[in-house]
């Protein structure tokens, strides 16, 4: 028997709709493009404040953290409240304590692939800027910025030591994969604009019979030629302060171009790629150029979250202008119009291609 003072079923309220998810109203997905400043902030908070070395050996509670943090209590707790809802912590069963997930383990700084100087690099005040200044950009046919990337990071000793530490992370896992390829038959390898020296150090503690050349501009080598001799390499690696739009070292069995030629509008690429072949035809055997970069889709991805390809390729026109990711097909017209042929591709970790390329027969 149906009591009275309730609602007989035929008259019984409907089951209102719930509301489409924010992603599915108008304007949602835009909304959460926008929010997306809000999350890298979340994030920046985690990387500045050290959040993830601090949770490294153990879960704490928000009094404990914000006192290794030295931040205030209440606004430290409301960010690592929303740091939850990204994946970077976890709430514990104990009120106000959180640990690290799998994915906020990476901004941990002890680790030699952190991904903590990418957090910081993004927030720098010129990367921040070329963002900001990404329209003007785009109606001007190139970068906005008040003064060149390159520049800026040479005049400012702690932007550019960032940007170093930034290029050795992203470094690591390409030479760890460079370093397994088949260096049968390779005696010499000159790593053309080499950084810091990461990959060519890795490369030569790997394979011992070979030598190594890494050619760099004079703020950079230094730091390479410190770092190789660290590595017990002082014998058997030169570093070259030089320019590889004027010359590129002679007498390579191999030339490393890691993440250089996306720097490069085709001209100044083109100018870079001209140089290593005019130094392979000097040698007494046949050499092969080994370019490691992003692959750029050929065609626009479908809906979803962008290749990594696609968000470097709108960075380095904000930061470069003429740098950009390409396509297969465009590497490979690339290295034809300046006297390579593209022989062998094949995929690498981070989204990276190994593109190996010789002389034409």
């Amino acid at each position: 028997m149906i009591n009275a003072s309730s609602p007989s079923p035929r008259h019984a309220p409907e089951a209102q709709p719930l509301p489409p998810p924010v992603s599915e109203r108008p304007g949602g997905h835009v909304q959460q493009i926008v929010n997306g400043v809000v999350s890298f902030g979340i994030l920046l908070c985690l990387a500045e404040l050290g959040v993830a070395d601090h949770l490294a050996d153990r879960p704490r509670n928000v009094t404990d953290l914000a006192e290794l943090c030295e931040a205030d209590p209440e606004h430290l707790h409301r960010i690592l409240r929303a740091a939850t809802s990204l994946g970077l912590l976890r709430a514990t069963g104990q009120p106000g304590t959180y640990a690290l997930t799998r994915e906020g383990r990476t901004l941990r700084q002890d680790l030699p692939d952190s991904m903590r100087p990418a957090v910081l690099m993004a927030a720098d005040p010129l990367w921040l800027e070329s963002i900001r200044l990404l329209p003007e950009t785009v109606r001007a046919g190139r970068p906005a910025l008040p003064r060149p990337t390159y520049d800026y990071l040479a005049d400012n000793p702690a932007a550019g030591d960032l940007f170093h530490r930034f290029m050795r992370t992203r470094a690591i896992p390409v030479a760890e994969a460079i370093a397994k390829l088949d260096f049968r038959g390779v005696r010499t390898v000159v790593d053309v604009g080499g950084g810091g020296g990461t990959v060519l150090g890795k490369v030569l503690r790997t394979h011992t019979h070979c030598t190594g050349v890494l050619l760099e501009r004079p703020d950079v080598a230094g730091i390479a030629a410190q770092h190789l001799a660290a590595l017990g390499l002082r014998d058997r690696c030169t570093t070259v302060e030089g320019d590889f739009f004027h010359s590129v070292p002679e007498g390579a069995d191999v030339y490393l171009l890691t993440s250089i030629v996306h720097n490069w509008s085709d001209d100044d690429a083109g100018l870079i790629l001209r140089n290593v072949r005019k130094a392979m035809e000097s040698a007494d055997r046949p050499a092969q150029v080994w370019c490691v970069d992003l692959l750029r889709p050929a065609f626009p991805a479908r809906f979803g979250p962008p290749p990594m390809a696609t968000i470097l390729d709108v960075r380095m026109l904000g930061l470069f202008g003429g740098g950009q990711e390409r396509s297969q097909a465009e590497y490979e017209s690339l290295m034809a119009r300046n006297g390579l042929k593209v022989t062998r591709v094949e995929p690498f970790p981070n989204d990276m291609h190994l593109m190996v390329a010789t002389l034409p027969e």
